[in-house]
Order: structure tokens, then sequence, then C-alpha cells
């Protein structure tokens, strides 16, 4: 294994991605973090920070996206739930690496090496087709507002300002049911993003016939 000296260069990413979100079309908001918290997390991800990735990993407690709507998983910070060390210890086939107020979740696949989307209106997988990189370009300057549209309410973006860091929305009737596509009538409730990430998970092993 690799030290973080080995992989800390100072030929960087952060120069340009600071750049990107300086010049980026949707809001952001970069989350400081511990200096020691990004180097564990580099470290246990074997990343360089030569990489958009392992830039986020060392220089960021993570991103808030359109007011923390979406939410770039970085070192950790308040503001945002655990980390991509704590999201993926021990690390599988796939690196999760952002999530969102609804139960949505991003992960970058080990296999194509793109960015795949667990939507919460189908309880499955979806290809975005872009690697990292490109996904951060995405939730930078992309139509968050197309991509979100059945899943937000008029009062969103005010009822995302008042919940703590590590909740999300849990709606009922839920998103992938006939009756959760009238996303303005369901009721929403603050629990845990982990929770809900789990019950997701739960629902579509039942849903699939899966012992």
């Amino acid at each position: 294994m690799k030290t973080s000296k080995k992989r800390m260069s100072p030929d960087d990413a952060w120069g340009e991605l600071q750049e990107c979100i300086a010049g980026a079309q949707n809001r952001v908001s970069v989350l400081p973090c511990k200096r020691e918290q990004g180097i564990a997390t580099l470290e246990h991800l074997q990343l360089s920070n030569r990489s958009y990735l392992g830039a986020i990993a060392l220089e960021t407690g993570g991103l808030l996206i359109d007011g923390g709507w979406l939410k770039v998983l970085g070192a950790g910070n308040s503001s945002i739930s655990g980390s991509l060390l704590t999201w993926n210890n021990p690390i599988g086939d796939a690196l999760i690496v952002a999530y969102d107020l609804v139960g949505g979740c991003f992960a970058l696949s080990g296999g194509t090496g793109t960015v795949q989307y667990f939507a919460p209106d189908t309880l499955a997988w979806e290809d975005l087709k872009v690697p990292y990189s490109g996904f951060i370009d995405w939730v930078l300057n992309g139509e968050l507002a197309l991509f979100y549209e059945t899943f937000r309410w008029k009062e969103w973006l005010h009822d995302s300002q008042n919940i703590q860091g590590d909740q999300a929305f849990l709606l009922y009737p839920y998103l992938w049911t006939a009756e959760g596509k009238e996303v303005e009538r369901a009721s929403r409730k603050a629990v845990g993003v982990k929770e809900l990430w789990e019950m997701q998970l739960e629902f579509a092993r039942l849903l699939n016939g899966q012992s």
C-alpha cells in the first residue's frame, strides 16, 4: 500500500477543480475538512490527488450542490452524512461518491469505470455513462432541475435548508410506487440518510425476489 506522501503531488487536480467550481452554473459550496481526515481518506481509498476523486477526498469535506440537495462525498463534514471513507468501508465493487435528499445514490463502478445512479423511483441502478470527472462536471453545470423534475416538490429548496446534515427525506407514498408519482401530494419525513439508503436496498431486494 502506498503512503499518502507518494499519493500527494504538487501537480494535483485541486487547482483545476477550484476553477471549475468558481465558474459553475449550479449552486455549489465547498465544505472544509481536517487535514488528517483528508489524508486518511486518500490512503484508505488508495487514490492520488492528481485525480478529481483524490483531490476532493483530500481537500474537502464534500460538496453541497443546489443548496445541499445533492451531496458529493469528501473527507467528511457535519453538513454531510459520512464520507468517502465511511460509506465505503470495506470497499466493494462500486465506490459510493454522492447522494441526494430523496435517497438516490451515485456510485463509481469498478467494472465500467462510469458513475451509476440508484434511482429511488425504480430502485435500480442506471448507468450515467460518464467517468467521475464527467460526473463532477455534470453536478457543477448539468441540468439538475430536469434530472430531478419528478422528485422535487414546490418547497424542496426551503425544506432542504431545514434538515440536519445527515438527514434526507422519506417520501410516502414511496417514489417507486404508482401513487408516489404525485410527489407534491406525498408526505415528507426527515430521516437518517443511511437509514433511508438501507431501507431502499431492502425494498429492491424484496421486489427482485431475493431471499
